[in-house]
């Protein structure tokens, strides 16, 4: 959720090729939701989780089945526009980025890939571009969920 109030959701759609989306909703004092933008897709398939930038300004996805992570543009009003498909990639072109989660400084994102027991990473830059760090693996094959500081 953004500090504007706004609740960032991944739309996987059972995991249909290309159909991968994100939507936003206005989350009122009572707790009630209004939506903002609805499936904003992103041409990918099996999105799984949204991270977003310290600023509110960015959300990113990860895209299971291709082991991608694309970009959204999130306006004051909480609108998304779809910013880049494939705003980083772990070039293996197969099913397996799962969560992830931006460092506490906003500067770089991780995502776990469980199946091939690894986490990448990249720096966040400006205009939400995201350009690869690196990849370190040992990760167990059980892990689940990210947190990062």
């Amino acid at each position: 959720m953004t500090k504007g109030g706004s609740l960032i959701v991944s739309e996987a759609f059972g995991g249909a090729p290309g159909a991968a989306a994100a939507s936003s909703y206005a989350v009122s004092a009572a707790g009630e939701l209004t939506t903002v933008s609805s499936s904003v897709g992103d041409t990918r398939s099996e999105v799984c989780w949204v991270a977003l930038t310290n600023d509110d300004r960015f959300a990113y996805v990860t895209n299971f089945g291709d082991c991608t992570v694309s970009c959204y543009e999130i306006t004051a009003d909480g609108s998304l526009t779809l910013h880049e498909p494939v705003a980083g990639s772990t070039g293996q072109g197969r099913k397996g980025l799962r969560d992830e989660a931006i460092s506490g400084d906003g500067r770089y994102l991780y995502a776990i890939d469980a199946d091939a027991q690894k986490l990448f990473g990249w720096a966040v830059g400006q205009g939400g571009r995201l350009t690869a760090t690196g990849e370190f693996g040992g990760v167990p094959d059980t892990v689940a969920g990210l947190a990062a500081s």
